[in-house]
């Protein structure tokens, strides 16, 4: 192919070694996606790359699923995501992570040449006891955890909005009463409240 060739190529992965898909495209990765190598998780994926063989040019879209991994001793999975590439901007839409018994949903969209990144993030139905640090640092405490969450950094941005809620809180059998704090961003300064 040159940069005048045009290209329709379906890739599948099925059952791969995160770390081993990361030595095929590592040359086309900046250094810092280095860490994924350290992430050891098995996933599939189904996606399509068409377009001229040109950097702007080049799309690639389709889906993932990571399936159960730890991450920094966390256990999480399984991990699933639809994605999108075209002229240097990654979305990742209708991100689904479990996490023990509940989730977190999200999308993100990164602009590779300005190295930003908008976010939006949702926890639903987890728990206290879904983390292995919070039961080690906060032991016979329990909580619902819920709250949303907008970011959006880049190199002269840091823009944030949110809100979490501790729900049906108790403290070694003792019923507390609910709490929240709230997030946002002004003038580069981060503001919490709750």
């Amino acid at each position: 192919f040159n940069k005048s060739g045009y290209l329709n190529l379906a890739i599948n992965f099925d059952k791969s070694r995160l770390d081993d898909t990361y030595q095929i495209f590592k040359s086309h990765l900046p250094n810092y996606y280095k860490k994924i190598a350290d992430i050891p998780a098995i996933f599939s994926s189904d996606f399509v790359v068409k377009g001229n063989l040109a950097k702007n040019k080049i799309r690639v879209l389709g889906g993932a699923k990571l399936f159960k991994f730890n991450f920094y001793g966390e256990p999480i999975g399984p991990l699933t995501m639809d994605f999108y590439y075209l002229d240097n901007l990654l979305k990742l839409n209708k991100i689904l992570i479990n996490k023990g018994s509940g989730s977190i949903v999200g999308s993100l969209k990164y602009k590779f040449k300005k190295n930003e990144f908008d976010s939006y993030l949702a926890l639903k139905k987890l728990k206290i006891s879904d983390f292995n640090y919070l039961r080690l640092v906060l032991p016979g405490f329990e909580s619902e955890i819920r709250g949303s969450l907008k970011l959006n950094l880049g190199k002269n941005i840091f823009v944030s909005q949110g809100r979490f809620e501790l729900k049906n809180s108790n403290a070694r059998g003792k019923v507390l009463p609910d709490s929240n704090l709230d997030i946002k961003s002004e003038n580069g300064v981060l503001i919490t409240n709750g």
